[in-house]
């Protein structure tokens, strides 16, 4: 599981590190808690919010499956959505 952590790591080396550190544990489910944004929606010009292309990202990881998509209620409270992945 991972929470709220991904869009912050604003070094692309780190953030790559973390989703590799994250998919070698082998678990038969993973969950992400993040901002899934396309490019259009990228913010800029904040340091501590890195966006990307959260899914376009995790296709490297083809031993898993995006199951489910959970999106934010409170949008207003914070750009983060569930995403949920099922070891294939």
């Amino acid at each position: 599981m991972c929470l709220d952590v991904l869009y912050h790591i604003t070094n692309e080396d780190d953030f790559w590190k973390t989703l590799d550190d994250i998919f070698s544990c082998k678990a038969s489910n993973i969950i992400l808690y993040t901002r899934i944004t396309k490019p259009e929606e990228f913010v800029y010009g904040i340091p501590t919010i890195q966006d990307r292309d959260i899914l376009s990202c995790l296709s490297k990881y083809g031993d898993y499956k995006v199951m489910e998509i959970i999106e934010q209620k409170y949008k207003e409270l914070s750009g983060a959505s569930f995403i949920i992945l099922e070891k294939i």
